[in-house]
């Protein structure tokens, strides 16, 4: 029902003179495409928009595109100087008088000068004599930045998504509170968009496409393998850490003097930092484990549909604008579950740290223990008679508790100037 084109400034000079019904050198009037002129009809056509500023529509599109438009783009031949909304009269309205066309065509006017502007409008012409009555609305793109507090020149901004989205809608409820009934817009529109939505194509034009679809559908299978790898890697480098740590805590469960030295040490504060050190690393692993699993979960649900969206080339190039869509999304939630791997490879090295200190402190306790049985009585050599029952009673674990005590990674002996054990 109602079409929306926009035109470069070089486009302009023979739109405009169609639209006015202006004569070539044979006296001919210009046409636009293949349009059919009655020329019986053509005293029926007229101007809704009649300026009266003594200037030529060409002439007045180029005044406010030299005084709103950006003067580093005022020379570019891509920019869009005007735009064009075709709007054709509704089939309901086709068997009513020439006075309630008319009235139809002046409401669309209305409408066009509150949504746009009234001084963005150029010219409003009604043909009647081609095919189908039709109104030709010409709108300079002249809209006003409340960020910069001034007027600037953007087709782009002026006819977004939004406004083209709802501008049947609200040209539909604008002509129903003039006339009082549904004069058939929404219809028209639903009706015309169904007949122009597989437009006929060349082979060479739907191989160059195809070409191009599966260019673009190669890229993002290559993009989702390379997320995947990376998400694996930082799975395989969590994984390590966890294994790291519970080694850690298998030495010390299975070190029997720990219990002797915690009688020795403050029992409360050592037991509390083991208690916390375990439970933040439960809690951190389960954790962990199910963000793991919902992230795979979400890849495999991504890949399966992404390889559907590709069995048709039609329905893939309907889609892949939601296709590159998704795949920004996915890079986001990669993005954020990389960055939580992250924090939780971080929080393990600290719960790695906190056991090491744990570690160290037995150890500062056993040399303790040792100078203070070695003070009781040098004679007896109770310290030599305590080894060699340790080491005759269980080798292994002897060996074993030697090996962790005298460790580089975990030796925390540190050289004091008193051990007095009396303070």
């Amino acid at each position: 029902m109602a079409h929306l084109t926009k035109y470069t400034r070089a486009q302009l000079p023979h739109l405009l003179k169609h639209d006015s019904r202006a004569r070539d050198s044979n006296g001919q009037y210009i046409k636009f495409g293949n349009q059919e002129i009655d020329t019986d009809r053509t005293y029926l056509n007229y101007n809704l928009h009649e300026r009266n500023d003594g200037l030529s529509d060409y002439e007045y599109i180029k005044m406010r595109g030299l005084q709103y438009l950006a003067k580093n783009v005022v020379k570019r031949d891509n920019i869009n100087w005007a735009g064009s909304w075709v709007l054709t009269l509704p089939e309901q309205m086709k068997d009513k008088s020439l006075e309630e066309q008319k009235r139809f065509f002046q409401a669309a006017h209305d409408f066009m000068a509150e949504r746009y502007g009234f001084d963005n409008i150029v010219s409003a012409y009604v043909h009647n004599d081609e095919s189908t009555p039709h109104m030709h609305v010409k709108i300079t793109p002249v809209i006003y930045d409340k960020k910069k507090g001034k007027y600037r020149h953007s087709a782009k901004d002026m006819f977004d998504k939004k406004d083209l989205a709802f501008f049947h809608q609200h040209l539909s409820e604008r002509m129903i509170k003039e006339f009082g009934y549904d004069v058939g817009i929404i219809g028209d529109s639903v009706d015309k968009a169904k007949d122009e939505r597989l437009p006929n194509r060349s082979i060479a034009e739907l191989k160059a496409d195809n070409k191009k679809l599966n260019q673009l559908k190669n890229k993002a299978l290559d993009e989702v393998d390379r997320l995947l790898k990376q998400n694996e890697r930082l799975l395989e480098q969590n994984t390590k850490l966890k294994e790291s740590n519970l080694m850690l805590k298998h030495e010390m469960d299975n070190t029997s003097l720990v219990d002797g030295a915690k009688k020795v040490l403050a029992k409360k504060t050592v037991d509390r930092a083991m208690e916390l050190a375990e439970g933040l690393t439960k809690a951190r692993t389960h954790e962990l484990e199910m963000k793991e699993t919902k992230a795979l979960s979400e890849n495999f649900d991504f890949s399966q549909r992404l390889y559907k969206a590709v069995q048709s080339n039609r329905k893939l190039k309907e889609s892949n604008l939601d296709l590159q869509q998704k795949v920004d999304i996915l890079e986001g939630k990669l993005a954020q579950g990389t960055q939580y791997l992250n924090e939780e490879i971080r929080q393990l090295r600290e719960e790695n740290k906190l056991l090491h200190k744990a570690v160290r402190t037995l150890q500062r306790a056993f040399d303790r223990v040792e100078t203070f049985i070695k003070n009781l009585d040098n004679e007896k050599s109770w310290w030599g008679k305590f080894k060699n029952l340790f080491k005759n009673s269980n080798p292994t674990q002897y060996n074993d508790f030697q090996d962790l005590r005298h460790s580089k990674d975990f030796h925390a002996y540190e050289k004091e100037s008193s051990l007095d054990l009396e303070r």
